[in-house]
């Protein structure tokens, strides 16, 4: 989770001192308070992640991919990578564009996380639920966020004509609150189904759009 504009949270959990790094204070704040909970590094990665999918939805998000490198406690490096299998299709004559609807493969984050989840202590829900709440609630417009999304807006309006996160459907002022209650939706979908999110209802959604 560490970021060249990254967030250092400290603090002290009953096992000793932990160091969580993010790259807003509030996924940092939240993995220090899955540490404090009884939770692990794999608790405190997924929840700040996924916190950072409200903040940053542009940068890490459900619908995109996983990539985790981990140390266990003797040393030894793994690595997790959960990419859809849209490449796959490569070799059978299909073509990627390079913008747009088919510039990505089925999203593979939803089991990359999961499975991350499983090396921890507390479950998934738990991991889920800040993230959530955020999203309902809402929280402020960041700089890098707007940045993106100025970059991005023509790209957006041509393939989603009106863009329904953006406020009166025009570009925000830094620090202006953003409600995404649609992503509440689907961070609950994803407490309650897992590695299998888009392999359902919500997955044919995104096929047929």
């Amino acid at each position: 989770m560490a970021s060249a504009r990254g967030t250092c949270w400290g603090g002290t959990t009953a096992s000793g001192a932990r160091v969580a790094t993010a790259a807003v204070p509030e996924a940092a704040r939240t993995a220090m308070e899955i540490l404090r909970a009884g939770g692990n590094a794999y608790d405190a990665a997924v929840a700040a992640a996924l916190v950072e999918t409200v903040w940053l939805p542009m940068k890490c998000g459900l619908g995109g991919d996983l990539v985790a490198l981990c140390r266990t406690p003797d040393g030894e490096f793994r690595s997790l990578i959960a990419i859809g299998e849209g490449p796959a299709a490569l070799g059978k004559g299909a073509e990627l564009e390079v913008k747009g609807p088919r510039s990505v493969g089925p999203p593979a984050a939803p089991a990359g996380y999961a499975a991350l989840a499983v090396e921890g202590r507390l479950g998934l829900g738990p991991l889920v639920e800040p993230a959530r709440r955020m999203a309902e609630a809402g929280v402020a417009w960041l700089p890098i966020a707007v940045e993106l999304t100025r970059e991005a807006e023509p790209d957006l309006r041509r393939h989603s004509g009106r863009i329904p996160f953006l406020p009166d459907c025009e570009m925000p002022a830094v620090g202006a609150e953003l409600r995404l209650p649609g992503l509440a939706k689907v961070l609950k979908a994803f407490k309650d189904d897992g590695a299998a999110l888009f392999h359902g209802r919500l997955g044919g959604a995104v096929v047929d759009r």
